[in-house]
């Protein structure tokens, strides 16, 4: 259930005051509910997260199911800790609550590996029968299973915050629609291949694949390695989806692993500090194959940049949600600012919050 937030400040202010006055009767938790959708949105009142997830909490305590997917928000936004909530709830009862499994169930799911490698440290009890050996064999033979995905999830930095693919990328599709549908002009974009239109981070993840495909195929030709699964090209403009930049990180950890029968530094000093990018960076210092060297610093920066991409779209989406979506106003036109320098013509107007396209997550 979700409750309407189109409001006058007359309206609002009377909701406010309702949702106050419902709470009254403790025992109804659509009431509790209802006053932390209120809180979280600021509907005639001070928004005021601290309220909103103590009110969703309260509600969830009550056995009320919808509750669930606000609290789920919390943690795609960044306004509320999944460990902290987590580790709260297994001081007071002793173990983890079925909700929290259901939560890292959906997000493994989904591919959004934020949540997981947050929770490193429960996946053993979350996942008690994860094997690492089986996860590095099914990444190697493109096998799409549970252990796939949790070594995946922890061979990224610990990040606190909800990797949502699917929300993010539905952001950029809505943001990026005058683009996209304007035919004439993506074709003139795919025309010019000039990744100088996209974002800087972006630029950055292009030249960390390059390098790793650069210093791969150096290796593997050197050791006679053939592969038929690494994809090649990828789609780029008018930006690079958040699906892709999860796909490209992956395929970055398989030539990783393709390599690790071979060099004993993959296996002894590099793959046991997956997920601490201070301690890849350190492992792969010293070595003195300059293509290997190249290969994971590389895997590492990326790795980096893409994190740096995702808590970038995620503070993006927190804004839509508390309605200030004013600085998705600056992704478009820095973009068109961009297409100006590399020579595209273009016919968009200069975006404002009052005339950016619709953007329902």
């Amino acid at each position: 259930m979700y409750f309407c937030t189109m409001k006058t400040n007359d309206e609002a202010r009377q909701q406010y005051l309702e949702a106050r006055k419902a709470v009254r009767d403790k025992t109804n938790p659509m009431a509790l509910l209802r006053l932390g959708h209120v809180y979280a949105k600021g509907i005639g009142t001070t928004q005021n997260n601290v309220l909103a997830s103590y009110f969703y909490e309260k509600a969830f305590s009550m056995e009320c199911e919808e509750a669930v997917p606000y609290i789920e928000q919390e943690y795609e936004a960044g306004t509320r800790d999944i460990l902290e909530d987590l580790e709260r709830h297994v001081e007071a009862e002793g173990n983890i609550p079925p909700r929290f499994r259901n939560i890292a169930e959906k997000a493994r799911k989904n591919k959004n590996y934020g949540i997981l490698s947050c929770l490193w440290q429960y996946i053993p009890t979350l996942y008690p029968h994860f094997d690492e050996e089986k996860a590095m064999a099914d990444i190697l033979d493109g096998r799409d299973t549970i252990d796939a995905d949790i070594y995946c999830a922890l061979s990224t930095e610990y990040n606190k915050k909800e990797i949502n693919i699917a929300l993010m990328d539905s952001m950029l599709q809505q943001l990026f629609a005058p683009v996209t549908q304007d035919s004439d002009l993506m074709k003139r974009i795919k025309e010019s291949n000039d990744t100088s239109i996209l974002h800087e981070l972006e630029r950055e993840v292009i030249l960390c694949i390059t390098n790793i495909s650069t210093a791969y195929d150096e290796i593997a030709g050197e050791n006679k390695i053939t592969d038929d699964l690494l994809s090649g090209n990828i789609e780029v403009f008018p930006y690079i989806t958040v699906a892709t930049l999860a796909s490209l990180r992956r395929q970055s950890l398989r030539r990783i692993l393709l390599l690790k029968d071979k060099f004993t530094v993959i296996k002894n000093d590099f793959l046991p500090k997956l997920g601490h990018d201070e301690g890849m960076l350190k492992a792969s210092e010293n070595i003195d194959n300059e293509s290997l060297k190249l290969l994971l610093c590389s895997h590492v920066e990326l790795n980096i940049d893409i994190n740096f991409i995702e808590e970038f779209y995620q503070s993006q989406i927190k804004a839509i949600r508390l309605n200030t979506p004013s600085e998705l106003t600056n992704i478009i036109n820095d973009f068109a600012s961009r297409l100006t320098e590399a020579g595209i013509k273009y016919n968009l107007p200069h975006f404002t919050p009052e005339n950016l396209p619709p953007i329902n997550i």
